[in-house]
């Protein structure tokens, strides 16, 4: 089964929520060339919050209680009975959100890795019938979520968000189906410990450690971090190549071991800490506490490669094999 957002196609709002901290929370995307609108609730306005790169909005307005249907004022204009949705609260622990599109190769493996390494419940945004929108003729749709995870969902290990809206409104544009994801599970699961915003090829590697929670915990112990000052913690990038083509197929790639360096900027990922968040764009805050960035000693393997043909054909004298261990107790556990 999939949650279905509450759409409003004219104004690019992707959902009408009710979250963990009593509030309506409204989730829109946003361009460079957008013309910020009002929203009001019986003459209440809505406060909004627009990403510091101008890639999507946020409106949010305190209620006490929760409605299932509102009545909305966009700019003038009544929208009556808008289903208010309601989400799973997964207070004070540490979940996962991707939106994924055609990766029902590789899902089931990345969520039983993270499972491993303590993770309990997974958001996962469906994202297969954008592509169909779109007019990319050489892409399949194979995909079919809601068997594939279907153990998981009624296990109640995973979440699964219909997301039907395009990664870019247009060619060349920013990635704002995504972003608005992103911001979806802020604002969704406000009350979360943190939310790793990884998507299907990228896997956090952390040493001596089976559970990234801990690892996390021990961290801000061992480096006096003030975590209550910070709104995400961000992890590196190590791009990991497959060079001479090697079968995929399974969990074949997390033996792919030719890589490059950790990079330094640019292409990092985050546990966001949601309550002092404001708004995300795909690799970083855009408005919000500071973010930490953690050490070389912790990031995340990147399979350039993965369900994509044409790249990480790169061929470097660098090799990394640190996922060993934890790659051999799954394969152990997934027989």
């Amino acid at each position: 089964m999939k949650l279905t957002p509450t759409s409003i196609a004219k104004y690019e709002i992707y959902d009408v929520l009710y979250n963990d901290m009593n509030q309506i929370v409204i989730i829109a995307t946003f361009t460079k060339d957008s013309i910020p609108f009002t929203i009001k609730l019986n003459d209440e306005l809505f406060k909004r919050q627009i990403c510091g790169k101008k890639h999507g909005c946020v409106f949010t307005l305190f209620q006490s209680e929760y409605k299932e249907t509102i009545n909305l004022t966009i700019e003038d204009i009544v929208y009556e009975n808008i289903k208010v949705n309601r989400y799973p609260i997964f207070e004070n622990k540490l979940i996962m959100s991707a939106m994924v599109y055609n990766e029902d190769n590789y899902i089931v493996q990345w969520i039983e890795y993270y499972l491993l390494l303590g993770i309990s419940h997974f958001v996962i945004y469906d994202n297969a019938l954008s592509i169909e929108k779109t007019s990319y003729k050489s892409i399949e749709i194979t995909s079919d979520l809601p068997t594939l995870l279907d153990k998981y969902i009624k296990n109640n290990i995973v979440t699964l968000i219909e997301w039907p809206y395009k990664k870019r409104l247009c060619h060349n544009a920013d990635a704002t189906g995504q972003i608005a994801q992103q911001n979806h599970s802020i604002y969704t699961f406000r009350t979360s410990k943190y939310i790793g915003l990884f998507d299907i090829d990228e896997y956090v590697n952390i040493p001596s450690e089976m559970n990234i929670d801990l690892y996390i915990d021990k961290m801000i112990q061992q480096k006096k971090i003030n975590i209550d000052r910070y709104s995400a913690i961000n992890i590196r990038c190590k791009l990991f190549y497959n060079p001479d083509r090697l079968p995929t197929d399974g969990y074949k790639f997390l033996k792919i071991y030719n890589c490059d360096k950790v990079t330094t900027f640019g292409r990092e990922k985050s546990f966001v800490i949601p309550k002092n968040d404001i708004t995300y764009c795909i690799h970083t805050v855009t408005s919000g506490k500071p973010i930490y960035v953690a050490d070389n000693n912790l990031y995340f393997n990147h399979y350039y490669y993965l369900n994509k043909e044409n790249r990480g054909i790169v061929n470097t004298d660098l090799s990394d094999n640190s996922i060993h261990r934890i790659i051999q107790i799954l394969l152990n556990i997934v027989k």
